[in-house]
């Protein structure tokens, strides 16, 4: 079995916004919007991604050489991972409000955009967690015993030490946050394709 992962469908959660003019509720979400980790600052939305292995994986023999003095070296590869990968999406919600046609009619157009952008977000981060997993294919552990079953086992302890010297230790999030924060700032946190509210209109 190769490396692979599952995502599950992404979760849509809601914050209400309060306000009975756009510049209103453009100022409440401000306010009340979540924070970005990356930037500190409160934004109108927000995805948030998260993946985990499954703790059983298995790994399989990519070399193995017996030296005229009968020591061993082998050395290993990751045969069979899986990972589960999950997202949420947090996005506002218009409350009561006396929003003229004009308006309601500004504010839809925004979310859908919003909305999009958001699920932008997290193809991007699928892409990158296939980057991830052809990175974890090409690491190999090596190890030098007297016997097969002694350079195997010692092969399998420095494949896992890689793994997590590589990614465990929040160095994989650091990642995924980075990669976030660069799609943020290529798109404006989707400005650039529509999602911002044009709070001129009465």
């Amino acid at each position: 079995m190769p490396i692979t992962i599952s995502y599950t469908a992404p979760k849509l959660r809601y914050y209400t916004v309060a306000g009975d003019t756009l510049k209103a509720i453009e100022a409440f979400m401000k306010r009340k919007g979540p924070v970005d980790p990356n930037e500190g600052k409160r934004m109108v939305a927000m995805t948030y991604t998260g993946q985990g292995i499954v703790p059983k994986w298995t790994h399989g023999r990519s070399d193995l050489h017996r030296a005229p003095n009968g020591e061993v070296t082998c050395s290993v590869k990751v045969k069979d991972m899986k990972f589960v990968a999950r997202a949420v999406i947090l996005l506002p919600k218009l409350g009561s409000n006396k929003l003229s046609p004009a308006a309601r009619k500004e504010w839809d157009r925004f979310f859908r955009k919003l909305k999009a952008h958001e699920l932008k977000h997290i193809a991007v981060y699928r892409g990158f967690m296939h980057t991830v997993l052809d990175e974890i294919g090409r690491l190999e552990g090596s190890a030098l015993a007297k016997t097969e079953a002694a350079a195997e086992k010692a092969a399998r302890a420095d494949l896992e030490l890689a793994i997590r010297l590589n990614y465990a230790g929040g160095k994989l999030d650091k990642r995924i946050r980075q990669m976030h924060h660069q799609f943020d700032k290529r798109t404006r946190h989707g400005q650039r394709s529509g999602a911002k509210l044009n709070t001129k209109i009465p």
